[in-house]
């Protein structure tokens, strides 16, 4: 079976980029102290964000083995027998229902890790992602 790979958008990304050196040009010409820490802030925020989406792909990677979360330390790695729990979790942000992919696994050591993803980070609708995950983990259980 191949891997599947969940990652944020490439137009989002670039997004963040453009948005970046935007922001990046509002500190250089603006002359007024506040707004030059906002679009200070904004460079460091957007450019944060856009190197994450850049260098951390996929963000999530699941095969028959088990499943992979990209960080920007590298990948953690669990077998699904150390995978726990998979679950879409809703709640009211900015005036909309919002779904976040909650992932609770142990590391080898007996650590337990709760992985939190939104639609930003896969790239995709987090209910989705669960579906495919409970599909491929039973695909390995048969």
């Amino acid at each position: 079976m191949e891997q599947l790979g969940y990652a944020p958008k490439p137009v989002v990304v670039v997004a963040g980029w453009v948005g970046a050196v935007a922001a990046l040009g509002w500190v250089l010409l603006i002359d007024d102290l506040p707004g030059r820490v906002m679009a200070l802030a904004a460079v460091g925020l957007l450019g944060t964000l856009a190197l994450l989406g850049t260098a951390v792909r996929p963000r999530l990677a699941m095969d028959a083995d088990g499943l992979r979360v990209g960080r920007l330390r590298g990948t953690r790695y669990w077998p699904w027998s150390a995978v726990h729990r998979v679950e879409v979790v809703t709640s009211g942000r900015f005036g909309r229902r919002m779904g976040m992919l909650e992932i609770d696994a142990v590391d080898p050591d007996g650590t337990e890790r709760l992985v939190v993803l939104t639609a930003l980070d896969l790239g995709a609708d987090p209910v989705e992602v669960a579906a495919e995950l409970d599909r491929v983990r039973d695909r390995r259980s048969r």
